[in-house]
Parts: C-alpha cells; structure tokens; sequence
C-alpha cells in the first residue's frame, strides 16, 4: 500500500518518496509549484522543499477524490 501525501509530509516529505508514492502521471499543484514548463521531478523538488520550510506546521485540511489527492498545510515560514 502506497503512503498517503498527508503521511508523507507529516514524516518529512522528500521528492523522492513523493515521486515514487505518485502515479506516474500525477501532476503536482502547489502555490511554488504550479509554474508552467517544470518537470514532475522539478515540481516534486520544489514542493518538498516548500514543504520542510514551513515550521510549527499542522495540516488544516485534507481531500480525496476519485483522481486526486491534496491538503492544506499552514505554518510559518522564516526568510
């Protein structure tokens, strides 16, 4: 069973295990990551870094659908 992105982010998410745990179509959205002509490994580098950079972080909301999955994640961010 492949781990849920909200699992991943909570455990310290890195491009590679989010490339892996992904289809191999996935698409990936983020406020940093959503640029148009970024690879999925670009993309995938981008919002883990995104992701690391946000301390005192908790997930505020989280969606499943049929072909997608996201979550909101809030925090601060230094720098």
């Amino acid at each position: 069973m492949l781990p849920s992105l909200a699992s991943l982010v909570e455990s310290g998410l890195t491009a590679a295990a989010l490339l892996s745990a992904a289809a191999p179509g996935a698409v990936f959205d983020s406020a940093v990551t959503d640029w148009p002509g970024l690879s999925r490994e670009q993309s995938a580098t981008l919002l883990a870094a995104e992701t690391t950079g946000i301390g005192n972080a908790e997930i505020t909301e989280r969606f499943t659908g049929e072909r997608a999955e996201g979550l909101m994640r809030a925090g601060e961010v230094k720098g």
